[in-house]
């Protein structure tokens, strides 16, 4: 089996503060107090991300006997993300945003894979396998800055 596999995500945050008090920053998440929040919001920041991704990969059988068979495979795949960050001017009495621009990211990823295929009867079969997976996101390489040589995640 072979296949290929392309891939385009788009992701945006918007990041909001409060000018609060510092009694009023704090909320108590087992007993939260619902109502109007003392105050006014700000957007601090925009970061619009897009991620593309080209895959491709092979997978294969071997039947040994009709008992034992063999599964080898293997993706490759190139993940490219770029993100747009915008900081807006705030007024006066709110936080400063400390977000540092994100650069461009771009990684090759191998995922193979390996199995042994056990049927005894044509009723039943019974399947080890050894393989791994990554979960390149948008979301992962749109935070700021510390977050750039961040691998993706493995499964």
């Amino acid at each position: 089996t072979t296949g290929i596999e392309l891939a385009y995500e788009e992701s945006e945050e918007r990041r909001y503060v409060w000018n609060t008090t510092d009694a009023q920053r704090l909320i108590n998440l087992g007993d939260p107090v619902n109502g109007d929040r003392q105050g006014e919001r700000a957007v601090t920041r925009s970061v619009d991300t897009r991620t593309d991704t080209v895959a491709a990969y092979v997978n294969d059988q071997v039947d040994l006997n009709e008992q034992w068979k063999l599964v080898a495979g293997i993706r490759g795949e190139r993940f490219r993300a770029r993100s747009d960050l915008k900081k807006y001017e705030l007024p006066d009495g709110f936080p400063a945003d400390t977000t540092e621009p994100v650069t461009p990211n771009s990684q090759t990823l191998w995922s193979p894979r390996a199995g042994v295929i056990f049927q005894p009867t044509p009723a039943q079969s019974y399947y080890f396998s050894y393989g791994t997976s990554f979960n390149p996101s948008a979301e992962t390489v749109s935070v700021n800055a510390r977050w750039t040589s961040r691998r993706p995640s493995k499964q």
